[in-house]
């Protein structure tokens, strides 16, 4: 049993790593390629917005085809290769029809977006929500991703963009390969006869409920920051080669973090969402008083903290307070408020924030947004003070 455990963690953390490197090439650059392919910032922030509006209905809608299905693989799979082809195809038009990208784009997030929390929610199950396994895998794919987006950056900046086409096929086919051969775990029936799957019993959880409204939230304040991380970046004198390297250290923090969720997990639910919330006050009070483009960098590491905390302690509220038949709906509908659904809210407005009074007062607007969620988890952890969720 316990070799099996090892192999798994193995093939797992190896499929993570590459997924995530994957997703770095993929999408880590493509907004970099559209400004310099004429794109506005402000017309970027829009788009991003119909984008991540897209995510959130992806992300919600293929996560319960997922639990109908009873399968991560088989929804991963096609997901994983049809976003792919759609992904070259819009790299290859931005060039000449930046127009038509801006409408191709957001269609990318309505496919592309599950893949992580279904990746994630598969790995959980064939652990057996064993949180220390799931962790070091996870904790191994953010390595992934931070290595990707360092040497990416820096091959982009000295060689150009036509290598991200070349790295996102180079990085793709070990994933394919890998899902095909990876056994899934039959997800075992937890309905009664006729009982009739109802996403509005997840609203019903009060723990979940809360944590939701803290992503959410929390989502608004950061989302403008790092989703427009290249317009703090030059704003500050730096360049796409410093992105890379921006998120190689970041995501490697995260990295850390996550892999080690497991003896982190002795940390009450509820501290661990409030440590998340103050570490992106931190990033956007970096942000907001940058002098160089090292502050940006070091407000990065810390929302990559935020993401150490929130992703495992995210995973273990849904493990262990959300019926089995709706994991894959709760993971992905957990992820789509911190990542697209607040997203649509904040850049909305943040490209026009940028455009007409600086990329610094989006972070001024985050400052006081993120003390919604701060103030949330304090009067959570007041009125549950001798009890572990």
């Amino acid at each position: 049993m316990k070799n099996d455990k090892t192999g798994l963690l193995v093939t797992f953390s190896l499929l993570d790593a590459i997924f995530w490197a994957y997703f770095a090439v993929f999408l880590g650059f493509m907004t970099t390629y559209f400004l310099e392919c004429g794109m506005t910032n402000s017309m970027l922030s829009l788009d991003l917005a119909v984008y991540m509006a897209c995510s959130f209905i992806g992300s919600f809608f293929w996560g319960s085809v997922s639990d109908k299905r009873q399968t991560n693989k088989g929804v991963f799979i096609p997901l994983f290769v049809v976003s792919m082809l759609l992904g070259l195809a819009v790299f290859f038009l931005a060039s000449r029809h930046i127009f038509l990208v801006a409408l191709l784009y957001p269609v990318i997030g309505f496919l592309v977006a599950p893949l992580g929390s279904c990746l994630d929610t598969w790995m959980i199950r064939s652990f057996d929500n064993d949180s220390s396994l799931y962790g070091k895998a996870r904790g191994i794919g953010s390595a992934g991703y931070a290595v990707a987006m360092l040497a990416g950056g820096q091959l982009v900046k000295y060689l150009g963009y036509h290598l991200i086409p070349i790295m996102t096929v180079c990085l793709c086919v070990p994933v394919f390969l890998i899902t095909l051969l990876i056994k899934e775990k039959p997800i075992q029936q937890e309905k009664k006869a006729g009982q009739k799957i109802d996403v509005r019993q997840l609203l019903s959880v009060r723990i979940y409920t809360i944590l939701l409204i803290v992503l959410f939230t929390s989502g608004i304040a950061v989302s403008p920051v790092n989703n427009l991380k290249i317009v703090m970046l030059k704003n500050v004198g730096g360049d796409v080669g410093l992105l890379g390297l921006d998120s190689f250290l970041g995501v490697l923090v995260q990295a850390v973090f996550i892999f080690t969720s497991g003896k982190l997990s002795r940390i009450p639910t509820r501290t661990r969402l409030l440590l998340m919330t103050l570490c992106l006050l931190m990033t956007l009070l970096l942000n907001g008083f940058a002098k160089s483009p090292a502050w940006i960098i070091v407000g990065t590491l810390f929302s990559n903290v935020a993401f150490g905390f929130m992703l495992p302690t995210s995973r273990q509220i849904v493990s262990t307070n959300v019926l089995p038949s709706l994991v894959t709906t709760a993971n992905s509908l957990s992820d789509a408020m911190y990542g697209s659904f607040s997203g649509v809210v904040a850049l909305t407005y943040s490209g026009f924030v940028m455009d007409h009074f600086g990329p610094r007062f989006v972070s001024y607007l985050g400052i006081c947004i993120i003390a919604i969620p701060i103030t949330i988890n304090v009067i959570s952890i007041l009125k549950a003070p001798h009890r572990r969720p």
